[in-house]
């Protein structure tokens, strides 16, 4: 019978949340690191949340550190209409599995503007079983 847990992710480690200052691939902040035991399977949850004006495009490098292998999160703009409060939490990464020792690395950038906080909350639901 399968079982699981929820664990924070691995690179906020006081709850604080991470944030994301580097625009590129050389300097991505690491998100989280799976477990290595060979038998768990991570589902991970991301929310994002920023406060700046421009529209940031977070790149997470899921697994390898290749353009191949990136998913990428535009954010919506403070300034734009939507139906949801401007500058609350967008779900960033819905569940997605990740396993046997792989790494999460993420960066942001913006196409003109200065970038604001990008900050990084989420978990980690370890299966096994």
């Amino acid at each position: 019978m399968a079982s699981s847990r929820i664990m924070p992710l691995s690179g906020d480690a006081d709850g604080s949340g991470i944030l994301i200052t580097g625009g590129s691939s050389g300097a991505a902040h690491t998100i989280h690191t799976a477990g290595d035991d060979g038998t768990a399977t991570e589902k991970i949850t991301i929310w994002a949340n920023y406060d700046g004006a421009s529209v940031p495009i977070l790149h997470f490098e899921w697994g390898v550190s290749t353009a191949t292998r990136q998913i990428e999160v535009p954010l919506r703009a403070l300034t734009e209409e939507a139906t949801e409060i401007p500058g609350a939490w967008t779900l960033a990464i819905p569940g997605i599995l990740l396993k046997s020792g792989l790494i999460i690395k993420c960066y942001a950038t913006v196409g003109s503007g200065s970038l604001g906080n990008v900050n990084l909350h989420g978990y980690a639901e370890i299966i096994t079983g």
